[in-house]
């Protein structure tokens, strides 16, 4: 997006230099910025700028969820004469308004948090430092309770156009005698940790698990 944005402006010949500030950047999107010459910086994760883990990755669809847009993804820019426009794709979740209801729920809540800290006496004690503030969204994607994964779990996830759950896998019984579906759900969810605690039940350190697995299949 950010690339796009400059591209309009220098075929509109507005002066422009923008810097992309991001949630995270991985280290999959540094071949993209130094390519197109971007300037940009991560808040809780920063591959470009600093030694830095994919913090999300554990929990990418879970992650993605929480920031979804109302609207259907961007399929191109059009110049309509001086006005640059917008065609989307349809949205992904037109049949599940039950889900998008649940994402709007839960961003309109964050929005409302963020303007009680603001404006808390609290917030000069705490500070707005990025281990704070993302420690508790961390915690979830990769310490779930077995209540975290009950909220989240059977979230649809559209992947490439393909719509997957991001933690929702049958019982562990099924699996025994049908180890290829097992891979096959594993590889699909988007929110692996919160797969196998779903699947496994017992406290155990499932990030280990899920890099471990990162290593084999990589």
């Amino acid at each position: 997006m950010q690339n796009s944005l400059i591209k309009t402006l220098d075929k509109m010949n507005i002066t422009n230099n923008i810097y992309g500030y991001y949630i995270g950047l991985t280290s999959k999107s540094l071949d993209n910025l130094k390519k197109n010459k971007l300037n940009a910086k991560g808040y809780a994760f920063d591959a470009m700028n600093n030694a830095s883990d994919d913090l999300e990755r554990p929990f990418v669809g879970l992650f993605e969820t929480l920031f979804l847009e109302q609207a259907g993804s961007v399929k191109k820019y059009i110049r309509n004469d001086n006005r640059i426009e917008v065609e989307r794709y349809q949205y992904e979740y037109i049949n599940n308004g039950k889900e998008v209801e649940r994402v709007k729920s839960i961003q309109a809540g964050a929005l409302k948090f963020n303007f009680d800290f603001y404006n808390s006496c609290t917030a000069i004690f705490i500070g707005h430092d990025r281990e704070t503030m993302f420690s508790n969204l961390y915690r979830v994607g990769v310490i779930p309770s077995l209540y975290d994964v009950s909220l989240f779990g059977k979230f649809d996830f559209f992947n490439n156009g393909t719509k997957v759950f991001l933690a929702n896998p049958k019982s562990i019984l099924y699996y025994l005698f049908h180890l290829k579906v097992l891979r096959t759900d594993l590889y699909n969810s988007q929110w692996k940790v919160g797969f196998l605690k779903q699947l496994l039940k017992f406290k155990m350190d499932y990030k280990k698990i899920f890099d471990m697995l990162r290593k084999v299949t990589n």
